[in-house]
């Protein structure tokens, strides 16, 4: 009896840790880590998928979101910017940031709509290491902009459909012998 409620007190929290993406208080992220993690949100999540991110000292938060790519290997991410009283106040410089860093915005003027603004963001290659750069990027102009510190920590969390592309390229490039 005793080893089934040792296993049940260690498996169920690796199970939330890799389904949910937890995070304890201790362990917080930082900016360096928004592109690691994008790249698992290519990889790992399906179409839909999110990326959401929440600054742990203020009400700053937004999302990213896995959509199709025009090729195979390409796909594309959305950073969702909410209407929050932190991004309605600076819609304007949070606009010249990301155009002036050749980022295509789209606001959104409808006061009704949950956000603000839209970047949408072509990933030509998932596979890439550096494919999550760009939209890392976008993010550290948006929390510049909003004046949010370099060393802030973050609760970054997955969402969304698991994928197993990773698994079946693995199985592929096994498969056509080259090494993976």
């Amino acid at each position: 009896m005793t080893w089934i409620i040792l296993s049940v007190l260690v498996v169920v929290p690796v199970v939330f840790w890799l389904l949910f993406g937890w995070q304890p208080l201790w362990r917080s992220l930082g900016r360096e880590d928004f592109g690691r993690l994008l790249y698992s949100l290519l990889i790992l999540r399906e179409d839909g998928g999110s990326l959401h991110v929440e600054h742990r000292e203020s009400d700053v938060a937004f999302d990213f979101f896995r959509g199709r790519g025009s090729t195979a290997n390409g796909a594309t991410i959305v950073l969702k910017i909410p209407r929050a009283p932190w991004s309605v106040t600076r819609k304007d410089e949070l606009r010249e940031a990301l155009v002036s860093n050749l980022y295509d915005v789209k606001l959104i003027d409808d006061p009704d709509a949950q956000g603000v603004a839209e970047i949408e963001i072509p990933v030509e290659d998932i596979w890439e290491k550096w494919s999550g750069a760009t939209a890392a990027r976008a993010a550290h102009l948006v929390l510049e902009t909003v004046g949010i510190r370099r060393d802030a920590k973050f609760k970054l969390s997955l969402r969304g459909e698991s994928s197993t592309r990773w698994l079946d390229r693995e199985r592929q490039l096994r498969g056509s012998g080259r090494r993976v």
